[in-house]
């Protein structure tokens, strides 16, 4: 079943000017997997992003790209989008402009980092459109935006060569049963038109592709509601705090294995909190540190732990607000690649995170974890 991606529909729009370098840079804090957007071509021959023909009151197709900056200040092209954005995220691109398939995906290559062109997308409305690119681009997705659900539409858009049929939600929704018709005939779904966060639960465990949305942090925040407690596995809690492994782990199976370690209590900080609770995490940072080292693929590693509860970010209204106080617990097997011995942590890459980065620890590991750890704090708060 393929992971359902929560694709940013012109990027954070819903809380951002559409298409524009602020929606984006918002989308990739609230953790989109791709920024959707649109692609015409200005008079002067500059592939913009653009959604509606008419910008400002101008043709985009008739009018110079000075003219419609004048207009529009905000407005990105295609080059300018991947400059500051490409190397971290990839894009869905949608094309407006019939015939500019064979400049676009050149352009879109030459200016993107191979491990996000591997994750790069194509799309149109335009079924000649969609085929046109496909064949320039057979190894990456592209998809058929249609508002026809119908065996027709599949047997069309595979007849056309390509790789994915794009539905609108509520179509998808109303006719589940076409998913199987679709991949019969060796297509992916991805749906648009998703018209709340509530949707985005039922859609995924379906399995399709993903969907785009205006709004990616509540997308993940909705499905996290949903699926949080299956996914993270709670090898110990007590009144105060909880060790977990969570599912979307930082660190590669071959690497060794995380835990995460948590209040269960309203704090205000390690350095401010009660002292008991401090002691406690202290505690549980320690029995999950060596629970981690008693496994046989753990000997000869170390642990790293880090603290996350003094951190600080920027929030969406731009305050500087705390994270929520939480311990990573890294076990090291001797042979760790991705994050080698003695240096800071680094942040998994995209391609990493969507396709290296798997829960390292087995079910006989954590319940080997989650006996060790018992133990561990019974014998402490004794």
């Amino acid at each position: 079943m393929p992971a359902f991606k929560i694709m940013a529909h012109r990027g954070a729009s819903a809380e951002a000017l559409e298409n524009t370098a602020e929606a984006f840079r918002l989308a990739i804090t609230q953790n989109a997997d791709l920024i959707e957007t649109d692609v015409r071509l200005t008079g002067d021959g500059v592939l913009v992003l653009a959604h509606d023909a008419e910008l400002a009151g101008a043709q985009v197709e008739r009018t110079d790209l000075a003219a419609l900056r004048a207009r529009h200040p905000a407005l990105l092209t295609v080059s300018a989008a991947l400059a500051q954005f490409g190397d971290e995220i990839p894009f869905c691109w949608e094309i407006k402009t019939p015939g500019i398939e064979a400049a676009l995906v050149t352009l879109v290559h030459d200016l993107t980092p191979g491990h996000i062109w591997e994750h790069t997308q194509f799309t149109s409305f335009s079924l000649e459109s969609a085929a046109a690119c496909q064949r320039l681009v057979p190894g990456n997705v592209v998809g058929w935006l249609t508002e026809d659900w119908s065996e027709d539409a599949i047997n069309r858009a595979s007849a056309a060569g390509l790789t994915q049929i794009c539905p609108p939600a509520a179509g998808l929704l109303a006719n589940p049963d076409l998913l199987a018709t679709a991949r019969a005939a060796g297509l992916g779904v991805r749906v648009w038109q998703i018209e709340s966060p509530e949707e985005v639960p039922s859609l995924a465990s379906m399995g399709i592709d993903g969907g785009t949305v205006n709004w990616p942090g509540r997308a993940w925040a909705a499905l996290a509601a949903t699926t949080d407690a299956a996914r993270d596995e709670v090898l110990y809690q007590d009144d105060l705090i909880r060790v977990f492994a969570p599912c979307d782990a930082h660190i590669a199976p071959r690497d060794g294995g995380h835990l995460i370690v948590e209040p269960q209590v309203p704090h205000t900080g390690i350095e401010t909190c009660e002292r008991d609770l401090r002691h406690r995490l202290i505690d549980g940072v320690a029995a999950a540190s060596a629970a981690l080292l008693s496994l046989p693929h753990m000997q000869g590693g170390i642990v790293n732990v880090q603290d996350n509860g003094n951190w600080f970010y920027r929030n969406g209204a731009g305050q500087r607000a705390p994270k929520r106080l939480h311990f990573h617990v890294y076990g090291r097997a001797p042979q760790a690649v991705e994050q080698p011995f003695g240096e800071a942590l680094r942040f998994p890459s995209y391609a990493e995170r969507h396709t290296a980065i798997r829960p390292p620890l087995a079910q006989a590991e954590r319940k080997r974890l989650r006996a060790e750890i018992t133990a561990r704090m019974t014998a402490m708060l004794r």
